[in-house]
């Protein structure tokens, strides 16, 4: 692995705290993909606009928006080949697995450690997604995600499902139930709402949280004859074999299957209380009453034994600024967007907790949405909680996921040729 790139030597903790002696404004660039429906959008112009006006005179934010979450990532992994990284880049552990690996990316902890205040602030297992074995920070997390399964409930009344099921088999024979009134049971794409579907089939396994949360440092995952892996990807394929996803469930685009949910065609997903603004209508058509309509579940389980993910850094800001100034200017707007204000403008603009210790009082809770609260609530009483496949596992292996799942949700290759081609990619 290249090395993260460190302070100047020379002085640098002085470097860490300075501020620059010249009046010039110093500009940072961020590249962005919180733009046109996405649902972090508001949030963004909001911690923008707050940035540029604390920090008039010495550091001005420039976005440079490149629409879609691929088509980011693909020019991100680009550009830190090509050496050209914007300042501050965000995206998820993917993402910044790969920046890391480039070696184009600033180590954070120095800065974290020069201000005790600030690090001492996030949660005690906040760093641990982006922290290497040798104590460097490539990235820093801005969210801790309780992550369910969104579900339609008139199109479960209307099927005569009076709850959202607690058991596997309660869950397969309530997608038999709803595709008989006509609807789609669970809408999946192929990726990332089809791999939160096989960490909760993984992780509800007996040892298969305690798998997913181990199983992400160094050396290669062993897929193999793994009793928890093998149930649960035999799980996954069960759901497309019994017709509980849509029939373009391979397209490896989010839009797929989230426009079935969001236009009332689909019953059920499986996706972050990011997704909770689209719901509700903000930046996004949607079916007419859809907000009032969609609930907020964890998963089921085996034996009434539910789980769910639970997440701290599933996104994060990398930096890959080279000029201290630049540097200086965005671990600014780090301490910025990690600040209690804005972690509550998160809250509230995105349904998306922080990884920050941050008390709310009565007041701050009713902005909240009540969706958000509830599934935080309910994490109290599963018996499972795990990452999800992001973090776990390292990019080539999802690539290969979201290339052979086609192949293999068909039943063209066995559970044991699928798993050997995904342990093949490390």
């Amino acid at each position: 692995m290249r090395r993260i790139l460190g302070p100047t030597m020379a002085c640098a903790a002085c470097a860490l705290l300075a501020v620059p002696a010249a009046a010039q404004e110093t500009e940072v660039n961020w590249a962005t993909f919180w733009v046109g429906t996405n649902p972090l959008k508001p949030w963004g112009e909001a911690l923008l606009e707050g940035f540029n006006a604390e920090y008039d005179g010495q550091y001005e934010i420039v976005t440079e928006e490149i629409p879609g979450d691929k088509q980011y990532r693909d020019k991100m992994r680009a550009d830190a080949v090509a050496d050209a990284l914007p300042d501050l880049i965000t995206g998820n552990t993917a993402l910044m697995k790969d920046l890391r690996d480039s070696g184009r990316v600033v180590d954070l902890m120095p800065y974290l450690e020069a201000d005790p205040e600030w690090r001492d602030s996030f949660f005690d297992n906040a760093f641990d997604t982006y922290l290497t074995a040798e104590g460097e920070l490539y990235a820093l997390p801005y969210s801790r995600d309780y992550i369910g399964i969104f579900y339609n409930k008139a199109m479960f009344e209307e099927a005569g499902i009076e709850e959202f099921p607690r058991t596997w088999e309660a869950f397969f024979e309530a997608c038999d139930t709803l595709s008989a009134a006509g609807f789609i049971p669970m809408a999946t794409e192929g990726d990332w709402t089809t791999r939160l579907m096989w960490a909760n089939m993984i992780g509800t396994q007996p040892g298969g949280a305690e798998w997913l949360s181990t199983a992400g440092g160094e050396g290669d995952l062993e897929l193999v004859g793994n009793a928890p892996v093998v149930a649960g990807t035999e799980m996954l394929r069960r759901m497309f074999e019994e017709g509980c996803t849509n029939e373009d469930a391979f397209t490896g685009q989010y839009a797929t299957g989230a426009t079935l949910f969001l236009q009332a065609e689909a019953a059920m997903i499986a996706n972050g209380p990011w997704m909770i603004p689209n719901i509700k209508g903000v930046n996004t058509e949607t079916a007419e009453g859809l907000g009032e309509d969609v609930d907020y579940a964890v998963s089921p389980g085996a034996g009434d034994e539910r789980g769910l993910i639970i997440v701290t850094g599933e996104a994060g800001f990398a930096v890959g600024a080279k000029e201290q100034d630049k540097i200086d200017g965005s671990v600014a707007f780090l301490k910025y967007l990690t600040s209690d204000e804005q972690m509550l403008n998160q809250a509230v603009m995105v349904s998306r907790f922080g990884p920050t210790r941050m008390e709310l009082s009565e007041e701050q809770r009713g902005q909240l949405e009540p969706m958000l609260l509830d599934i935080v609530a309910e994490s109290e009483d599963v018996q499972h909680t795990y990452p999800h496949t992001n973090i776990t596992m390292p990019t080539s292996i999802i690539q290969e996921f979201i290339n052979s799942w086609p192949v293999y949700a068909r039943g063209q290759i066995d559970t044991e040729t699928f798993l050997e081609i995904l342990e093949d990619a490390q």
